[in-house]
């Protein structure tokens, strides 16, 4: 008995679609490996904060004089300039609201708004430190300075209470400053990062001078907190517009 031959045919069409299938695979495979072999980077969230005014002043003089009346009275204290003219600041919240209400209940008073800009940095040592430094001034510097203020005058806490808390804050600063002058100074720190360490030694210089102020200065302790976070707070929008 003849054994019947079996033809076998080839489906190119089969072929050429399973082809067309592990090229498209492959694609997608080094689609996905370009975006994650880019750099990780840090991102720190923006916010913003609020000054209530004291007073608006047309001069220099006349500003400093209400500078000085404003601080005594428990106040910031603070000039910022606004166009031609300069804002005596009273106080600084981390809530719009709270701001509010306390500014309805002086005359005259309003609130401006200080925008912390939201930072993004290429993953590095020097981004690292950077983003430490911001948040430090954005979240921890900002919330601690505000409740101390405010439960001050609500006499929630001691005034001892209120300097320990802005002393490690202070301690915090400092550990931080010394961490980013290391790292600026060196030899394979390149130029884009010694920028970047840069202008974070000198927020972290401002913020631990302002720290210390509210240990040693002069006047009374409430005033001296506020001013030093009314302070902070425009030194660190400078800083992060600075980054942008």
């Amino acid at each position: 008995m003849r054994r019947r031959r079996v033809v076998r045919t080839f489906h190119f069409d089969r072929i050429l679609a399973f082809v067309i299938f592990v090229c498209f695979a492959v694609a997608m495979v080094c689609v996905a490996l370009s975006f994650n072999m880019g750099a990780p980077s840090i991102v720190v969230k923006g916010r913003s904060l609020y000054v209530v005014t004291y007073a608006r002043c047309a001069s220099e003089s006349e500003a400093k004089l209400k500078s000085e009346e404003c601080f005594a009275r428990g106040g910031a204290g603070n000039v910022v300039p606004d166009g031609d003219d300069f804002l005596i600041a009273a106080s600084a919240y981390t809530s719009y609201e709270e701001a509010l209400t306390v500014a309805e209940r002086l005359d005259g008073s309003s609130v401006k708004e200080i925008a912390l800009e939201k930072l993004k940095f290429v993953s590095s040592s020097a981004s690292e430190l950077a983003a430490d430094a911001a948040i430090l001034c954005y979240v921890t510097f900002a919330n601690e300075l505000s409740e101390c203020a405010s439960e001050l005058d609500a006499r929630e806490v001691s005034e001892a209470v209120a300097v320990e808390r802005c002393k490690l804050c202070l301690s915090e600063a400092s550990r931080l400053l010394r961490l980013a002058s290391a790292q600026m100074s060196l030899s394979a720190t390149s130029p884009e990062e010694k920028a970047l360490l840069s202008a974070t030694v000198e927020l972290l210089s401002e913020a631990a001078a302002l720290l210390k102020d509210t240990e040693t200065g002069e006047g009374l302790l409430t005033s001296r907190i506020r001013r030093a976070f009314v302070a902070l707070a425009l030194k660190t929008r400078d800083f992060s517009k600075g980054l942008k």
